[in-house]
């Protein structure tokens, strides 16, 4: 069996579990596991959330992220105005279609909205060119100075 890794995290297990379905429509295997705190609750106190991660194998988790986006359904009509994603500038929103696996299905499909109803177009192919580049850079080895190290 592939191993699988963390893809998201939930709140609460029900969350986890609708999606979890959602991917098995789409033949994405998945597993849906409690998080366990790295301290115990003797020391940090009351855990007041479960904290459930769904777990796939790495190779599914582009996929997966665009059978989530592509579920999302926004009505723009209903969407509070307040939400912070309105305060952000156009390169704002398009920093945000460049790393939906920062933001979530949810935000990445707010931010393509707001874009288009502000008179900004970005075409699927620009939002990959965008994509990869994030991927690029994530994957760019960094070097610490020195002193960092020695510190």
């Amino acid at each position: 069996m592939e191993q699988r890794h963390t893809f998201q995290e939930f709140e609460n297990a029900e969350e986890a579990q609708h999606t979890a379905l959602l991917l098995q429509e789409h033949n994405i295997p998945s597993r849906v596991e409690k998080y366990n705190p790295l301290l115990d609750q003797n020391f940090i106190g009351k855990q007041y959330n479960e904290y459930v991660q769904l777990k796939l194998a790495p190779g599914d988790f582009e996929r997966a992220r665009q059978i989530l986006i592509d579920a999302t359904e926004i009505d723009m009509n209903t969407v509070d105005r307040h939400y912070m994603l309105f305060g952000l500038k156009n390169d704002e929103l398009t920093d945000i279609l460049a790393k939906p696996d920062e933001w979530g299905a949810y935000n990445y499909k707010l931010a393509q909205l707001i874009l288009k109803e502000r008179g900004v177009e970005i075409s699927s192919s620009k939002t990959t060119e965008l994509q990869q580049e994030h991927i690029a850079e994530l994957s760019k080895q960094k070097s610490l100075d020195g002193t960092w190290i020695v510190l």
